[in-house]
């Protein structure tokens, strides 16, 4: 283990894309810190690229130490950092302590001598240009196998057979060509359920406008579903995709570029921890259509969409965040006939605006149990007004309203339980959302209804 106080670390310069971290001397511990530079990057555009060490130690019992490190970290170590190891002799070679991730090429591969890799559990192998099958992985373990390129792919694809290799979940990167045979027959082997064969897909990156070609030529996989734990995906232009049955089911991580259509052949699981929906484009029906543009956010426990409720459509299980937020633009034409189930006990927070209170009516709990709720700003929803107060809803800290979001009390049914509301007008307020004018609010507490909290009206200056 590392002795306690070693790993303190502190910033000696910056380069264009990250920031070195110079580990710190310890009086107890001489110079075993004092050589190595860890570049970790900092940048939000760097946020993707793995943490590495880039200068390892001669000496084992540095090492050994540092390797200790590393694997509590969950770094990458890539071999070309170990070359100057090779002249010290060493009687036995370095075992890899679980965490620590490997980056294998042809250029590097030389290194290999150093380590000890059988009978070892690996958590993340890279591999680039290399062949697997002259690496000593007698009776190892690999949690993660990344085939960063067509070599790579083409060399464990020939092995996938060897008994002593057992690779839980397999990555394909982004300079595979995914209509060739080999990446295909690859795919339907893990999703057919082969023996020998990874038993999942961990990362599948479909770039260059890919996508739909790659869909395509999946229709030799019987199942017609392909499985994936994250997917991303960059596809422009204004292709409507193939017809096909094919669909790729995710079931954590998704991160989509250019054409929204692909969103048509996605399903999205009951588990799913990341949505990102970057630069989405808009598609033109004619120069008179304009369709708005699509923006969600989903993270572990929270979801926020934005603009046009349209991408709902896509959730079709029961969603178990705790946290939901939904400020539209568009209303329950959006939705069609979307149904959408909270199915977390208790939800932490619910906020609707703008046109985002149409939701509730595709809501299917009867009961919507909740820590706080926001309602602020919303505009008429006449249509659903009879569904919403069918509702039973129970806040048990606070309710909070904005301006026209105070015409939800007339929503509440019977049955409600509000612990505290606190509410927030602004008095000169041109826009009320379709209600017309108001001289007037009139508000009061119930039995069901403990208290107001807090009543403000905010003064505009002219």
């Amino acid at each position: 283990t590392v002795p306690e106080g070693i790993a303190e670390v502190f910033v000696v310069g910056s380069k264009e894309s990250s920031i070195s971290y110079y580990y710190k001397k310890e009086r107890d511990h001489g110079n075993i810190f004092d050589r190595f530079l860890v570049v970790e990057e900092c940048k939000r555009e760097d946020k993707k690229k793995p943490l590495g060490i880039k200068n390892f130690p001669v000496k084992r019992k540095e090492a050994i130490l540092l390797l200790s490190f590393l694997a509590e970290k969950e770094f990458q170590l890539n071999l070309e950092a170990v070359p100057d190891m090779q002249k010290e002799e060493n009687k036995h070679r370095l075992q890899i302590p679980y965490g620590v991730s490997l980056f294998i090429d042809k250029k590097n591969s030389c290194c290999l001598k150093v380590f000890d890799l059988t009978e070892t559990r690996i958590k993340r192998l890279l591999m680039s240009s290399f062949d697997i099958t002259k690496m000593d992985l007698k009776n190892t373990h690999i949690e993660e196998l990344v085939l960063v390129d067509e070599a790579a792919l083409g060399f464990f694809y020939d092995s996938i057979e060897r008994s002593d290799l057992y690779v839980e979940k397999v990555s394909f990167g982004n300079k595979l060509n995914p209509k060739s045979e080999k990446f295909l027959k690859l795919i339907k082997r893990v999703q057919e359920g082969e023996t020998p064969a990874p038993k999942k897909i961990k990362i599948l990156v479909l770039s260059r406008n890919s996508f739909f070609g790659f869909l395509e030529e999946a229709g030799m996989i019987s199942q017609r579903k392909i499985h994936v734990e994250d997917l991303a995906v960059t596809q422009n232009g204004k292709e409507t995709g193939p017809e096909t049955n094919t669909r790729i089911v995710v079931s954590k991580k998704t991160n989509i570029k250019g054409n929204p259509r692909v969103l048509l052949f996605i399903e999205f699981g009951p588990e799913v921890s990341h949505l990102d929906i970057d630069g989405l484009q808009r598609q033109y029906l004619s120069p008179e259509i304009d369709i708005q543009k699509i923006n969600i956010q989903l993270t572990k426990n929270k979801i926020t969409v934005r603009g046009n409720l349209y991408v709902l459509q896509f959730f079709k299980k029961n969603i178990t965040v705790t946290e939901v937020s939904f400020f539209a633009s568009s209303g329950k034409k959006a939705l069609e006939s979307t149904e959408i189930t909270l199915a977390a006990e208790e939800m932490e927070s619910i906020c609707f605006g703008g046109k985002g209170m149409s939701v509730l009516s595709s809501i299917t709990n009867e009961k919507i149990e909740v820590r706080h709720m926001v309602v602020m700003d919303i505009t008429w929803f006449s249509n659903e007004e009879e569904e919403i107060k069918k509702k039973e809803f129970v806040v048990r800290e606070r309710l909070y309203m904005r301006n026209t979001g105070i015409f939800f009390l007339e929503l509440l049914g019977e049955t409600v339980f509000i612990s505290a509301i606190e509410i927030e007008v602004d008095r000169c307020m041109e826009y009320w959302g379709g209600f017309g004018k108001t001289n007037g609010i009139h508000i009061k507490t119930n039995a069901l209804v403990g208290k107001i909290t807090d009543l403000k009206t905010k003064q505009n200056k002219r």
